[in-house]
């Protein structure tokens, strides 16, 4: 008889209906936009799960599984932007505490917010937790990862350890969705992939890579893991992506595991390089996070794009083996950075910090200048990127990109008095790709004074700085 109750116990149990099953991870936030959120967690058995939400105290929404199970990704539906919502999670009846998070603002719609970027977390668990607190006290809306989370992707253990740090020491990923770009460290872990839901508005309908809107900043996961060749279904979906963007965010912000350009470690990669950075370049791209080498490195802008290495969350610190030309900042040295957008002035301010949170670098990046006044209307087939290099002390190079031809459109470079100092016409056509060189000694053997120009073509406008 005991035998018979014994094999019935085990058989409910395989069924996931038996009762006291309890949380081992999270909940942790990942995908959360201005109408959905989910909220992902880990059960010791299968069990049908529920989140409660709202907007009030009094949580007046619940959603549940589908089915049983022990890992729960579930969606938060019908929210509203710029919204604070709670939440919190119920486990076979035991309810855990109330958290917090921010609903994304509508795309393109300004407003003041901050996130954070940072990666290489791997073995260093004392550091990382100590940059998670330095994180949390910021109170950012969500946080970038750009890889090697873990290190070895195939050992749910690790994952383990992760979660332990960012959800159940301390409430980091509870209350601020994480987005991530994978490491070939985290090896395509199957387990990532299953224990939460990421944005996978690619054509496989992955999370391997994909992007997504946080107001009015366009935001790229790349992944350097998986094929991303001209050939590569990647490669496609990402030009694709970025040429739908360029030209309609205050700014491009895209993040990826290795970077094309390093002073340290491993260095810089020279396939990303040759393949992803002009793709990057052409479309306007303002900011790659990168990760790999395990220190802190800002570049100049290399034709218009600023590589931040942010690879100090936890994993062995490696030197900065040489310092090279395109570097502006680097240190050997624990580190995250926070990016705080400001929708009065339309700048990203991007600000490193150690791990006693003191600041260590910065740099501040500012909108394309919108000019007034009566030109040529050129459709929306005409696109008009960043300028480079920025500040330029000589010549400055005005990328441009069509897709089918335009004829002569004339370009116009002004001073802030909204005085034309230059102005000159250019053939457009479906070769989708072109650039303008503006030289101001060529025109005049004293030239113009140093400060700040605009230039122009149809209603797209970019700003140049003049140094002599």
């Amino acid at each position: 008889m005991k035998k018979a109750i014994l094999i019935f116990l085990t058989v409910i149990s395989a069924l996931g209906l038996t009762r006291g099953a309890s949380l081992t991870e999270g909940p942790f936030l990942t995908w959360v936009t201005n109408q959905f959120a989910y909220v992902n967690f880990v059960t010791d058995a299968a069990c049908v799960a529920s989140v409660d939400y709202g907007l009030s105290p009094a949580l007046d929404r619940s959603v549940s599984d589908g089915a049983a199970t022990t890992i729960h990704n579930i969606q938060l539906t019908g929210l509203e932007p710029n919204n604070n919502y709670r939440y919190r999670i119920v486990v076979d009846g035991a309810t855990g505490p109330v958290y917090t998070f921010v609903s994304a603002p509508a795309p393109l719609t300004r407003r003041d917010f901050k996130f954070v970027a940072y990666g290489d977390t791997r073995t260093g668990h004392y550091f990382h937790g100590a940059i998670c607190n330095h994180i949390m006290a910021k109170n950012p809306e969500f946080i970038m990862h750009s890889g090697d989370v873990v290190e070895d992707g195939e050992d749910n253990g690790d994952w383990r350890d992760f979660f332990e740090i960012v959800a159940e020491d301390r409430a980091m990923a509870c209350k601020y969705p994480m987005f991530y770009a994978l490491g070939n460290h985290d090896d395509e872990s199957e387990y990532f992939y299953n224990i939460m839901a990421l944005p996978d508005n690619n054509p496989a309908g992955t999370e391997a890579y994909n992007s997504w809107d946080w107001g009015p900043i366009h935001f790229v996961a790349i992944n350097t893991e998986i094929p991303y060749g001209t050939t590569s279904p990647q490669y496609a979906w990402l030009e694709a992506d970025l040429a739908a963007a360029a030209g309609n965010y205050d700014f491009i912000v895209v993040f990826f595991h290795r970077p094309p350009y390093a002073s340290g470690g491993h260095g810089s990669e020279i396939e990303v390089r040759e393949i992803i950075s002009p793709l990057l370049e052409i479309y306007g791209v303002d900011i790659a996070f990168c990760g790999h080498n395990h220190l802190y490195e800002r570049t100049v802008p290399i034709a218009g794009v600023t590589y931040i290495t942010s690879g100090g969350g936890g994993a062995p610190l490696v030197p900065l083996a040489l310092w090279q030309d395109f570097t502006a900042h680097g240190e050997c040295i624990y580190n995250y950075c926070i990016c705080t957008y400001t929708a009065a002035s339309r700048q990203l301010k991007i600000v490193m910090r150690n791990l006693l949170d003191e600041p260590r670098d910065s740099v501040i990046l500012s909108a394309p200048v919108e000019v007034e006044g009566e030109d040529i209307i050129i459709p929306q087939e005409f696109r008009l990127f960043n300028p480079y290099p920025n500040p330029f002390n000589r010549s400055i190079t005005i990328p441009f990109h069509t897709t089918r031809d335009l004829g002569l459109v004339e370009f116009k470079i002004y001073n802030l008095q909204g005085e034309t100092v230059e102005k000159f016409l250019v053939s457009v056509n479906a070769a989708n790709t072109g650039r303008v060189i503006w030289d101001p000694h060529l025109n005049d053997s004293q030239g113009p004074k140093s400060g700040i120009y605009l230039v122009k073509a149809g209603d797209q406008t970019k700003k140049l700085v003049f140094l002599k």
